[in-house]
């Protein structure tokens, strides 16, 4: 894996784990 690969990875995980923090907050 290169190192972009591995930033772009890391950078939709961070942004799936936000939306689904945000998503939590508004149902609960």
């Amino acid at each position: 894996m290169s190192a972009g690969e591995a930033i772009q990875t890391h950078t939709i995980a961070v942004l799936v784990d936000n939306e689904a923090g945000v998503l939590a907050r508004g149902i609960g």
